[in-house]
């Protein structure tokens, strides 16, 4: 960062040697003050981008969150899918079962009992 007369200027004091005594024009007070205000500008230079770093890396947390929510909620419901096509599965095997039972017990009756409506005919 550089101040009003481009002297280059950290957290810790200038950089560049040649650039200080270049700047012999004003009072050393002036200096100083010229030298903590470029300091003040860098820290509040540095606190704005520690800020936007905070922010990014919360925006990036905020989406992992989301995609494992998402991902969370995309098991859940393929897990309830099987859960329903299994039962389902199980229903139709549980009807052909009894549709089978009944068939039989239907053919076994029928075949105990005389059939009626060969003696009523004669």
């Amino acid at each position: 960062i550089r101040d009003k007369s481009n002297y280059i200027v950290t957290k810790k004091g200038n950089i560049n040697q040649s650039s200080r005594d270049s700047y012999i024009g004003s009072s050393s007070a002036e200096k100083r003050k010229d030298i903590l205000k470029a300091q003040e500008r860098l820290r509040k230079i540095e606190m704005i981008e520690q800020k936007r770093i905070g922010k990014v890396k919360e925006e990036i947390i905020k989406l992992e969150q989301d995609r494992k929510r998402k991902e969370a909620v995309r098991k859940q419901k393929r897990k309830e899918l099987l859960e329903r096509k299994h039962k389902l599965l199980m229903d139709r095997k549980r009807l052909e079962m009894r549709k089978i039972k009944r068939l039989k017990e239907k053919d076994q009756s029928q075949s105990k009992m005389p059939d009626i409506s060969l003696s009523s005919n004669r």
